[in-house]
């Protein structure tokens, strides 16, 4: 330790009665030395100071104000024809017969399933076309090919009420 160290120490010193380094034995005051103090290092030590965490921060939630949805646009009727449509001719080419048969009206329940059976098989790659529509029924034009054939059809989906399957007709030819 160089000459500050000691009189740093010896003036932070708890001594009441001996002499300050800065005293003589008198009671006078030293003078200052001559040398520059020696700066101290601090020594390195083996472990790293642990910072400990302070308190979380609480995030307060954001109030956003709502806006109320509109309610959906209705879906038009010969929309969800097409839609029905799409979906009926979807479970033709997967080969789920019963699945379009599902789709077919109440009092066609027992009719389209039978008409599926009759005239549709795999390999089936059929695809929905032009539509027209009459007061409560939209005919959707088939082409494609079924039972390795290629083919042609509609399906006539009615749109009183839930639109459901009336009929459907598919004819192969070659």
């Amino acid at each position: 330790m160089g000459a500050a160290g000691y009189i740093a120490y010896d003036l932070v010193s708890d001594r009441e009665n001996e002499p300050k380094a800065t005293e003589q034995t008198d009671g006078m005051p030293v003078g200052t030395p001559s040398a520059k103090p020696t700066p101290v290092k601090p020594r390195p030590s083996a472990t790293k100071p642990v910072v400990k965490p302070t308190a979380k921060p609480t995030v307060k939630p954001t109030v956003k104000p709502t806006t109320p949805k509109p309610p959906p646009l209705p879906v038009s009727k010969p929309a969800q024809a097409a839609a029905l449509a799409k979906t009926f001719v979807t479970h033709l080419n997967a080969n789920r017969p019963e699945a379009a048969g599902a789709l077919a009206c109440a009092e066609a329940k027992d009719f389209v399933p039978a008409l599926i059976g009759n005239l549709v098989a795999p390999p089936t790659q059929l695809t929905v076309g032009r539509a027209t529509q009459a007061p409560n029924i939209v005919v959707f034009q088939l082409s494609g090919r079924t039972k390795g054939k290629a083919a042609s059809g509609v399906v006539l989906i009615e749109i009183v009420g839930s639109p459901c399957v009336k009929v459907v007709q598919v004819t192969t030819f070659g």
